[in-house]
């Protein structure tokens, strides 16, 4: 069941890249809320969960999601995977969450500047 939304927020992702260029550019927020649900979901299921947090950035916080191997508290390397280029938090995970935390570190993502939720007019993105 998690990899099937994370599957789904994959696809959610690819069809936001090509909204743009399309007829119906209108439809972005609607598939960022789509995928953003299904990304939500996939989130919720992994074991541990990751800790979802705001970080300080200008006026608008930046969402983060930072996964850990384990619930322990032990103090490990973290990696920072960074998207951009309409990225989404799905590609982050791809290029290299589960590599990650296979070699026992932490793993932070995050809607940065200019993408994802900071996109999206809604202030605080829950999508469901």
């Amino acid at each position: 069941m998690r990899f099937r939304a994370l599957r789904a927020a994959q696809y959610y992702g690819q069809a936001l890249f090509f909204v743009l260029g399309s007829d119906d550019p209108g439809k972005e927020q609607q598939l960022y809320r789509a995928g953003r649900g299904a990304w939500d979901k996939f989130c919720g299921l992994c074991d541990p969960a990751p800790v979802k947090a705001k970080a300080p950035y200008g006026t608008k916080p930046l969402p983060v999601w930072y996964f850990r191997p384990d619930t322990s508290g032990e103090r490990r390397p973290t990696v920072i995977l960074t998207n951009g280029s309409d990225g989404q938090n799905v590609d982050m995970w791809t290029y290299g969450v589960p590599t990650a935390l296979a070699r026992g570190w932490n793993a932070l993502v995050y809607d940065g500047p200019g993408q994802g939720q900071l996109l999206c007019s809604c202030d605080d993105q829950e999508a469901h």
